[in-house]
């Protein structure tokens, strides 16, 4: 029986698996012969050093990432000037994917993971590649073990190979952040994998999502893990087990003088027996390095409820809280917000899906008039109903700290819009606002344009009408400390409401970021934005769908390339072949946008894409130190 092609590849890899750099010079022939050119050749040594140093590699990679494109891979140097990186990249036109592109892209990974000890950063979460070859990749890891920062996945693999890669991982020594994505870790390579856990010295990051391990090797990793608890900053795991001696083992590094935990993320986590829920809410009193906290489906009785609620009273560092789908409101929702009234640290409270009820509401409103310091609170997709959302807004009349109110998706009753209209808390309060919901909101930007900094709108009105955008577009205008802007509703924009987004552009001195998620406007309305843009001098996020499809659009956006010197990431741009050419052009004079989405649907477009993405990585480049 013939091989597969893919089958074929391999097998020619591996008969010269002892020494394959000969194999993928050969392999690699229109790479190497265009490296001879410049004098250069695929078996030159790293030339990466101290003192942020480049390697050679890094000047030619444009070379290389005609080749790692392909696998939505990229070369480049990442955080700072030396510090290379083989990160995943969005491209938006592939070209023709067979298994002789993804086999290139993988020797040439291997090649450089062998022979560069300059590269540190390794992101294969999202790469065609892992699923190609694994074994190469696996390989390729255990010859550089100075990667610092490694992100993978093993979805889709066949069981075998997660014991490569396993073995691979073991062998590093000099990790800062680690992310495993469905790893399986057998019984076998659980005691080399948590001393590899133990023996770093710098690991500052670690994230865990839906691997499979034994509760034993649960127990293994994170008591390992937590023993150094001078340099573990984040430490985040969803859809996994921790496990009793885990658990304790947590709650114990949690208290320690040394913590220097920020971030503790817990989500989904597999048999949360109440005792380990027990052990890490009792120790959350007595830490004070946490900033946020995360525990998302954890089903508090009333007895953990309130150990929770006990260490928040003690605790003063936390600041951000998520408390998502945790049962809060039929296990302690009075004692919760009796904590609430008093503390002092909490600056953004998410507890949306907690069974919240009027009672609730009500527990809640009083606490949100003696709370002076949240900023943000989630309280969507609870049982409020009609008459706990207008308890809630009511409190805001006393409550002048509190930015955003998140309620969701409510019922807007006539009784709810005169509770908005008693208290003119329409910029304050965030559900999915009708065109009456939006006209107020236009009404309340304008009465309180002095104090007005952030902008929100999420209609889902299918009937959103274009003047109640073309009013709310007025509104922008009037407040002088205005920061970010977030629009999404089904309608289009009129001149009038385009010639004001141009006229907020041109004269803002805050505003850092504006999204406009609507129908695509006509070619003279998109004209004028895009002028606006171009007399900006603050936004660094713009986000909207431009369709530059003609000369004058093409032009617009050109002279914002050449005009802004402040924009970091622009939308998406549909556009056609040869405007595509222009601004791909036009993009060799800017040096601060880093992000552009591309959509084309004509095939053939690789290289214009390539260039594209070419001048964005440059860019980036420009801004490290």
């Amino acid at each position: 029986m013939r091989k597969k092609p893919v089958d074929e590849l391999l097998s020619q890899y591996l008969q010269v698996h002892a020494d394959p750099v000969p194999f993928i010079k050969h392999r690699l022939n229109f790479v190497q012969e265009a490296l001879e050119v410049r004098g250069k050749s695929l078996t030159n040594a790293c030339s990466g050093g101290a003192d942020a140093e480049c390697c050679w590699i890094i000047g030619e990679a444009k070379i290389f990432n005609t080749v790692l494109r392909k696998v939505c891979i990229e070369l480049c140097e990442v955080g700072r000037r030396g510090r290379v990186g083989l990160v995943y990249a969005e491209i938006a036109s592939h070209g023709e994917l067979n298994n002789g592109c993804i086999f290139d892209a993988c020797i040439l990974i291997h090649l450089f993971l062998r022979t560069h000890k300059c590269i540190k950063v390794v992101d294969l979460v999202n790469s065609i590649t892992s699923c190609g070859y694994p074994t190469i990749l696996s390989d390729a890891l255990i010859y550089n073990t100075n990667v610092v920062e490694l992100n993978v996945s093993c979805f889709r693999l066949p069981v075998h190979f997660h014991k490569y890669l396993i073995s691979a991982i073991a062998q590093m020594n000099g990790l800062e952040k680690l992310r495993l994505y469905r790893v399986i870790i057998s019984a076998t390579q659980t005691q080399g994998f948590s001393q590899m856990l133990f023996a770093q010295t710098q690991l500052r990051s670690v994230e865990f999502c839906a691997n499979e391990f034994s509760n034993i090797t649960a127990n293994s990793v994170m008591q390992m893990l937590t023993s150094n608890t001078d340099s573990l900053k984040i430490l985040k795991s969803q859809q996994n087990a921790l496990g009793d001696e885990g658990a304790n083992a947590l709650a114990h590094a949690l208290v320690r003088e040394s913590c220097v935990l920020e971030e503790l993320s817990l989500s989904n986590i597999c048999n949360f027996k109440e005792s380990q829920i027990l052990a890490i809410f009792s120790s959350l009193g007595d830490n004070q390095s946490l900033r946020t906290v995360e525990l998302y489906a954890c089903n508090l009785t009333q007895f953990t409820g309130l150990i929770l609620v006990k260490s928040l009273y003690n605790n003063k560092s936390i600041e951000e809280l998520k408390l998502a789908a945790c049962n809060i409101g039929c296990s302690v929702p009075m004692e919760f917000c009796e904590m609430l009234k008093v503390n002092t640290t909490i600056k953004d409270l998410n507890l949306a899906s907690n069974h919240f009820d009027i009672d609730g509401a009500i527990y809640m409103s009083a606490a949100l008039r003696s709370n002076k310091t949240l900023r943000r609170l989630d309280l969507s997709s609870n049982d409020f109903k009609t008459d706990g959302d207008i308890v809630l807004i009511g409190a805001l009349s006393e409550n002048s700290t509190l930015q955003e109110l998140y309620l969701g998706f409510v019922v807007l009753t006539d009784r709810l819009y005169q509770a908005l209209d008693d208290v003119l808390a329409y910029d304050r309060v965030r559900c999915h606002y009708k065109s009456r919901g939006a006209y107020a909101l236009s009404k309340c930007i304008r009465e309180h344009a002095s104090v007005v900094t952030n902008v929100y709108l999420d209609s889902l009105d299918n009937h959103f009408h274009e003047n109640c955008f073309q009013e709310l577009c007025i509104a922008l205008c009037y407040p002088s400390c205005l920061q970010s802007v977030y629009i999404r509703a089904n309608v289009s924009i009129n001149n009038i409401s385009a010639n004001q987004l141009k006229q907020l552009m041109t004269v803002t001195n805050t505003l850092k970021s504006l999204s406009i998620y609507t129908r695509s406007p006509s070619q003279d309305d998109l004209v004028s934005i895009l002028e606006g843009l171009s007399n900006n001098n603050t936004i660094a996020e713009f986000n909207m769908t431009c369709m530059c499809c003609d000369i004058p659009t093409t032009s617009a956006f050109l002279e914002m390339l050449w005009k802004n010197s402040t924009l970091e990431q622009f939308g998406t741009l549909v556009s056609a072949r040869k405007e595509l050419q222009m601004i791909a052009r036009g993009l060799r004079i800017n040096t601060t946008l880093k992000k552009l989405r591309v959509c084309n649907g004509e095939y053939g477009l690789e290289d214009i894409m390539f260039e594209i993405e070419d001048l964005l990585r440059r860019n980036a480049s420009i801004c490290l130190v």
